[in-house]
């Protein structure tokens, strides 16, 4: 496991033995207010977002720490972060951001270029801005689990999130999709 570590100066980024717990390896990082982290395995790099200055998603070298590139997310719909995530669609290599400051997922390649933006706004049962603080996507479902600043978690389905082509959905998402018309909120959980 692998945890980004915002909070102290200067920022780390550690990786954790799964089973029993202990430090594997720690390295800092060159980032400055880290809000999130994510592996990018096609690329064998870590991806951060960070909400002081230009909000800049940062590429950096697991192994070195050293900053490979960087570029701010931030541009149209898509304003500041205060609080925010990111995480990386396994099958296309594309970057999924979050902030706290609108109901929109950023999609992005690994360089910088908008792919899309996922208004949630309208969502029902999305209960409006949540401040979305955290994003990850079930690789094998494509579907993407968004952690809010007031302590809700929600399951969203059918963000056409790329999925390896042998892992089969289960049975009941077509129905579930057909039910909602597309976009669907699968579960909403409170802390």
């Amino acid at each position: 496991m692998l945890i980004f570590n915002g909070d102290d100066s200067p920022e780390s980024l550690t990786a954790i033995d799964k089973n029993g717990g202990a430090a594997l390896a720690s390295i800092n990082l060159p980032s400055a207010s880290l809000v999130g982290g994510a592996y990018h395995e096609a690329r064998g790099t870590v991806f951060t977002i960070d909400f002081t200055g230009t909000d800049l998603v940062r590429e950096i070298s697991p192994r070195t720490g050293v900053e490979l590139n960087s570029f701010s997310p931030i541009s149209g719909a898509f304003g500041d972060i205060n609080f925010g995530g990111i995480d990386v669609i396994a099958a296309s290599g594309n970057l999924l951001a979050v902030s706290d400051q609108q109901d929109i997922i950023r999609e992005l390649t690994f360089d910088g270029t908008v792919v899309r933006d996922i208004d949630l706004a309208g969502l029902t049962g999305f209960g409006g801005q949540c401040g979305m603080s955290g994003i990850s996507i079930d690789q094998a479902s494509g579907n993407v689990w968004l952690s809010c600043t007031f302590g809700e978690v929600y399951e969203l389905a059918d963000l056409n999130v790329p999925v390896p082509s042998e892992v089969p959905l289960p049975a009941a998402a077509p129905m579930a999709l057909a039910a909602f018309g597309g976009l669907a909120l699968l579960a909403r959980r409170k802390r």
